[in-house]
């Protein structure tokens, strides 16, 4: 396996160990068995100096987590979530869904759309849809 090949990293990221689901989605479910032989994501990550895939308990109940993680996310796909120059939006469920990040559309979730567009400078469309939609 190359190195950056099952998980993308942002210049200030660390890099997490890919789930399970993301070693499926990547077609690498000889890696996965391996994996699994070893002990499972977790303890892979561990011996591999990684971050494991799961997020510690109660990792999300801080809002200042969820906006810093909010516009990191923004911050790695810009072309995607800016409006106008430094204007940027909330990313949706669905865009947060389809990039892999259920994690952080569950921080979202837990203090909402709205609340983190707040502390962030960001917009927010009706319903959480993109523009256009």
């Amino acid at each position: 396996i190359q190195e950056g090949e099952l998980w993308e990293q942002s210049a200030n990221e660390v890099h997490r160990f890919p789930t399970g689901r993301h070693l499926l989605e990547a077609g690498r479910l000889d890696v996965l068995k391996a994996v699994q032989h070893h002990g499972g994501p977790e303890s892979v990550a561990k011996r591999l100096g990684l971050q494991s895939p799961r997020r510690a308990h109660r990792h999300w109940d801080d809002i200042m987590v969820a906006a810093k993680e909010v516009c990191e996310f923004v911050s790695s796909r810009k072309a995607q979530f800016e409006l106008s120059h430094n204007t940027y939006r909330m990313p949706t469920h669905q865009e947060l869904r389809d990039a892999g990040r259920n994690d952080l559309r569950y921080g979202v979730q837990q203090h909402g759309s709205r609340a983190l567009a707040s502390i962030l400078g960001f917009r927010v469309n009706a319903r959480g849809r993109k523009p256009g939609s």
